[in-house]
């Protein structure tokens, strides 16, 4: 017989559903970043910081530049 805690096997069978959706043995991932920077980060988490600060660098690029497009479309519009 199998000597594993209650909390083990309930993950191992059907996961339990939360008010918000998410298994109840599923972590979110600022969750799982938070505990990763307290016990030590490694290359894995490294890249995904690398990767999410990247994205947001670029979608606030792409946000500035068209904006700027789009005033300088409005101006010339108004001026001409």
């Amino acid at each position: 017989m199998d000597r594993q805690s209650p909390h083990v096997r309930a993950k191992i069978h059907a996961p339990h559903r939360t008010k918000n959706g998410i298994a109840a043995h599923e972590e979110r991932l600022t969750v799982y970043i938070a505990t990763k920077v307290r016990t030590g980060l490694t290359p894995a988490v490294n890249a995904l910081g690398l990767i999410l600060i990247a994205l947001t660098v670029i979608a606030a690029v792409t946000y500035e530049l068209s904006r700027r497009n789009n005033r300088a479309k409005s101006v010339r519009s108004n001026s001409g």
